[in-house]
């Protein structure tokens, strides 16, 4: 078997085929690595194994802002007859890169995803994908060398939990490695600190960054999210969660970078969704805390007090964390703004963002990178960003 297989020829060929022939097939797919990409189009096929699979088993493929919510039905896959494979073909861009994942459903098949923090099926990882987490990327998607490289960081991380005025919280600091005598670093302030240090390691990315001549040097202040309910509550505007993070977490950093030698200068805010609008919410409370901004794909649906959810965006005339920025007054912070291309009504409502800071006289900047609302494509437009922002000194 070579070459691209659709849903179409699996179906033809392995319909009611033995249990010899269909774990050959999924032998040679686990060697060739799912998903299938066809090099001369856009289909994408996706296969599922469920060993001992009841009649009334349906499985989904869930690909953020492909396959979820009004395009639930996108991700329904089929099952081949006779056997435990589900398949699916999906056409996606080339250029995508995107996480994804199985879920399992009897009877009935649902219409919709439910909302965030409704109750869901669980999103199972794609046993076949070689990736160590499942991962689809194009054939034509941009490298992301720095995220693949499997050591670990050369620096220090160090762990804390801070008092502020909200309780304490947990942090953390990364320097590179061997600060020399009284240098001066930038300061990165991460929110989400957990996935960035468990899940997607970014002092080692930054590190590998800055041995390729990309990045200048600099260390990173993680915010970690407790748990969902912190998240919620406390992303967004948050006036005491901005509060801490520009006073004592920061100092916190600086104090300790201190006892290291090191000095934290300007400082740069990166958040995406939620952790996006806070990024700019801090802007706005305090300006001479923020010398830049990268809002990744930021939640713009999002406002205090209120009921709402992604599928709120647009039901205001403007979007709340938009307008406040009406009265914004010429800053010197910069601001880098990007969103998925398959993030939908996202990506007009971030250009309006854009449009307007500019208006006001900040220096705004504006990507869409293709893509969902997805740490697989955040991560790699994050290192462009800082290279943007802090490129290496004099070209080391």
């Amino acid at each position: 078997m070579s070459g691209f297989l659709d849903a179409a020829d699996l179906h033809r060929s392995f319909a009611h085929a033995d249990t010899g022939r269909v774990e050959a097939l999924v032998a040679e797919l686990r060697r060739r690595g799912m998903p299938l990409w066809d090099t001369d189009s856009d289909r994408v096929t996706f296969v599922r194994q469920v060993p001992g699979a009841p009649d009334d088993l349906g499985v989904h493929v869930q690909i953020n802002r492909v396959t979820d919510k009004h395009l639930y039905s996108r991700g329904l896959m089929d099952r081949i007859p006779g056997t435990d494979l589900w398949v699916r073909t999906l056409h996606l861009p080339p250029t995508a890169r995107i996480s994804y994942g199985f879920s399992e459903f009897t009877g009935e098949a649902p219409t919709t995803s439910p909302r965030p923090g409704h109750h869901r099926a669980a999103t199972l990882p794609d046993p076949l994908n070689p990736r160590p987490f499942s991962a689809l990327i194009g054939p034509l998607a941009p490298a992301q060398e720095e995220w693949d490289d499997p050591r670990d960081p050369l620096g220090q991380l160090s762990e804390s939990v801070v008092q502020t005025p909200l309780g304490p919280r947990p942090t953390w600091l990364y320097l590179p490695e061997d600060p020399g005598p009284a240098e001066d670093l930038p300061l990165l302030i991460v929110f989400d600190a957990e996935v960035w240090r468990d899940i997607h390691p970014l002092p080692r990315a930054l590190d590998n960054a800055v041995a390729s001549g990309r990045l200048r040097r600099m260390a990173v202040l993680g915010v970690p999210m407790i748990d969902h309910a912190d998240r919620m509550a406390l992303l967004g505007a948050h006036e005491g969660f901005l509060d801490a993070v520009a006073g004592p977490l920061t100092s916190w950093a600086e104090d300790h970078a201190a006892t290291r030698g090191v000095r934290l200068t300007e400082r740069v805010v990166a958040g995406q969704s939620l952790g996006g609008t806070t990024a700019l919410s801090l802007m706005l409370r305090h300006p001479s805390a923020v010398d830049a901004v990268i809002a990744q794909s930021p939640s713009l649906w999002w406002e205090p007090d209120a009921d709402v959810s992604p599928a709120s965006l647009g039901e205001r005339e403007r979007d709340w964390l938009t307008s406040r920025f009406d009265r914004a007054t010429p800053t010197k912070t910069r601001v880098l703004l990007s969103v998925g291309t398959l993030e939908t009504t996202s990506v007009a409502h971030v250009t309006e963002l854009h449009v307007l800071l500019s208006s006001r006289g900040i220096a705004s900047e504006f990507t869409a990178v293709t893509g969902g609302h997805d740490f697989l494509w955040w991560r790699g437009e994050l290192l462009r960003s800082l290279s943007a922002l802090v490129p290496p000194v004099n070209g080391a």
